[in-house]
C-alpha cells in the first residue's frame, strides 16, 4: 500500500505556554488534571500573538494516555483576537496514570494535538477554515509546552 495523495505542511508557528496545573483527581473517566496558562507565545511567518487566557483540560486513562482539550484565546500584535480548540494526546508510558496520580511528573512526553481557530478579525478570517497539526513536548517538572504548528494542505491524487 501506498499513500493516496501528496500533501504540504506549512509551518505557522513555535507556541509556547508556561502552565499552572490544578488537580482535579480520580473522575469517572480518568484522573483530571486542568492546566491554566500563566503565559504564552504563537511566533511564527505570519503570526505574533500572546495568550490572553487558556486552559488544557487534561484527563489521564488507566492505560497511560493522556487525552488534552484545549481552549485558548490569543491577542495577535495587529490586536486580532483568535480562538484556539484544540484535541489532541500525550503517551505517559504504561505506568502514567500511576505516576500522574501520585504526584510524579518527569520527563518530557511528546504532544501531537489537532487546533482549530476562529476569528472575526478580517485580517485572520481564513485561519478559520484551517485544520492545524502541532508537534511538541511537555517539560514535565516545569510544566511548559513547546509545539510546532503546521497547517496542511491536500496536494494533487497520486497515480496508482
Amino acid at each position: 500500500m501506498t499513500p493516496t495523495w501528496d500533501y504540504q505542511l506549512e509551518f505557522f508557528a513555535n507556541c509556547t505556554v508556561d502552565l499552572q496545573a490544578e488537580v482535579i483527581g480520580p473522575t469517572p473517566d480518568g484522573f483530571r488534571v486542568n492546566f491554566w496558562a500563566k503565559r504564552g507565545s504563537l511566533r511564527g511567518p505570519l503570526i505574533d500573538a500572546e495568550e490572553v487566557q487558556g486552559c488544557e483540560f487534561v484527563t489521564v486513562r488507566p492505560d497511560g494516555m493522556a487525552v488534552l482539550n484545549k481552549t485558548a484565546t490569543w491577542r495577535n500584535r495587529d490586536g486580532a483576537l483568535i480562538m484556539e480548540r484544540s484535541t489532541g494526546m500525550t503517551d505517559l508510558g504504561p505506568d502514567g496514570l500511576a505516576r500522574i496520580s501520585s504526584g510524579s511528573w518527569n520527563g518530557t512526553p511528546t504532544v501531537v494535538s489537532a487546533p482549530v481557530w476562529s476569528t472575526a478579525h478580517p485580517n485572520w478570517v481564513w485561519l478559520n477554515r484551517c485544520q492545524s497539526l502541532s508537534f511538541g513536548q511537555t517539560s514535565a517538572p516545569d510544566l511548559v509546552v513547546r509545539m510546532d504548528v503546521y497547517l496542511p494542505s491536500l496536494g494533487e491524487q497520486r497515480s496508482r
